[in-house]
């Protein structure tokens, strides 16, 4: 198989030799898929991209793929960048805003599909004359329909509490979102800001007691610690609603969301239409599929009737 994994450590304390060898054998084509941090959301995103190309016919046995993770670190994220430029990949895969934007700086010239990306705008992360080969697909939460289904679900909340990284300019978009349309049906939106995940416990313990629920954006710092935050709010009946399926799965209440796998595979599409020459020329897509994800038995717990 072939794949070139590049990781952390070895950027953190160099590995200059192996790169050069690693860039001298690029012949065939390339895919480097970079995500920020690992977590269930993005394991899943990763993995659709690479079904998506491989339903086209691009697979390890005829692609070299490039997979790096930042393990959460911006500082790892641009090392990662610049040693993907010196790899001249056909196309970037980069799954979040952190990663897309650092592989932005780093290589404004190279092709670049994004994923996980809830404002492209915000993000700067559109097309211009001297960024011509950005694309990928973004997920806008149906923030409107996320308060409906919570009022449906929970007619007693009023105060909404929030936990993200402010330094996420993706969870930064959807909280204003959110703030923006709270204050129409009478909620209350209050908020906890963490740059790290030693720092959650400390952050959510202190806003539980202000808040009838945990409404839980995409953000990574979050996501990559999201057993913890889920565990915490259990302890203190705390019901939680998410904008990603997989915080389900693992024990929130309830989501309104669409599939990260899915989004995913799309953006791995895109990759094998620019690298069969289909479609050279990125394009961005809005993902609008979405749907209530529900966990019976934290509901049970809760005591809460489900729709």
């Amino acid at each position: 198989m072939h794949y070139l994994l590049i990781a952390a450590s070895a950027l953190l304390f160099g590995c200059k030799k192996d790169i050069d060898v690693a860039a001298s054998a690029l012949r065939q084509k390339t895919v480097a898929i970079t995500q920020i941090v690992a977590h269930p959301s993005l394991d899943n995103m990763r993995r659709g991209v690479h079904d998506g190309l491989q339903a086209r016919g691009f697979s390890p046995g005829n692609v070299r793929f490039i997979e790096t993770n930042a393990q959460g670190n911006l500082s790892i994220a641009l090392q990662i960048a610049q040693q993907v430029k010196t790899l001249q990949p056909d196309v970037v895969v980069a799954i979040t805003t952190p990663s897309a934007q650092t592989i932005r700086q780093i290589n404004p010239q190279g092709t670049m599909l994004f994923a996980g990306i809830s404002d492209p705008v915000s993000a700067g992360l559109l097309p211009d004359d001297k960024h011509p080969n950005v694309g990928g697909v973004y997920v806008e939460q149906p923030i409107g329909d996320q308060l409906d289904l919570i009022q449906r679900v929970l007619p007693h909340v009023k105060r909404i509490g929030v936990l993200l990284n402010a330094g996420e300019s993706n969870s930064v978009a959807t909280l204003e979102q959110l703030q923006g349309q709270a204050g129409g049906r009478g909620l209350i939106v209050i908020t906890s800001s963490v740059t790290n995940t030693a720092a959650i416990t400390q952050a959510l313990e202190a806003l539980s007691p202000k808040i009838d629920i945990l409404f839980l954006l995409q953000d990574n710092t979050v996501a990559s610690a999201l057993p913890l935050v889920l565990k915490i709010c259990s302890q203190h009946k705390m019901p939680t609603f998410a904008t990603f399926p997989e915080a389900v799965e693992q024990g929130a209440l309830i989501a309104l969301a669409c599939s990260d796998y899915d989004v995913g595979k799309r953006v791995g599409e895109m990759a094998a239409d620019i690298l069969s020459g289909a479609s050279p020329t990125p394009h961005i897509e809005k993902f609008s599929h979405f749907h209530t994800h529900t966990n019976p038995q934290t509901a049970a717990l809760l005591g809460i009737t489900l729709p």
